[in-house]
């Protein structure tokens, strides 16, 4: 499956892992301690996941639980992207040194 920056984490952990591996999210469940109903959230894009979660996953599939928590930082950061886009023509933020060099031409001159 090709996947684009909007996957949501919970869909790649459903779609590359549990089906798969043919793990149901009962049994992940089960495994993890992580309620079913939270699994479900999670891999149908409805609940992030945490980093609790990460570590219980990351344990229950044998992986770097720091996998977990960088999709769902890169899928977050994105979504940010998109909402900042969308609303950038009215936000006018000025990179670091505009802003440095403008305060320092209208600053009054130390005499």
């Amino acid at each position: 499956m090709a996947y684009t920056h909007f996957n949501h984490p919970g869909r790649i952990l459903q779609e590359e892992y549990f089906d798969e591996l043919n793990i149901t999210q009962t049994a992940a469940s089960k495994a993890t301690g992580i309620p079913q109903s939270t699994l479900s959230e999670i891999c149908s894009g409805k609940r992030d996941i945490t980093a609790e979660t990460a570590l219980r996953l990351g344990k229950f599939l044998d992986t770097d639980p720091r996998m977990f928590i960088n999709l769902q930082a890169h899928y977050d950061l994105e979504e940010a992207k998109a909402a900042f886009a969308a609303r950038r023509p009215r936000i006018q933020i000025k990179p670091w040194p505009a802003t440095y060099q403008a305060t320092l031409r209208s600053a009054p001159a130390n005499t």
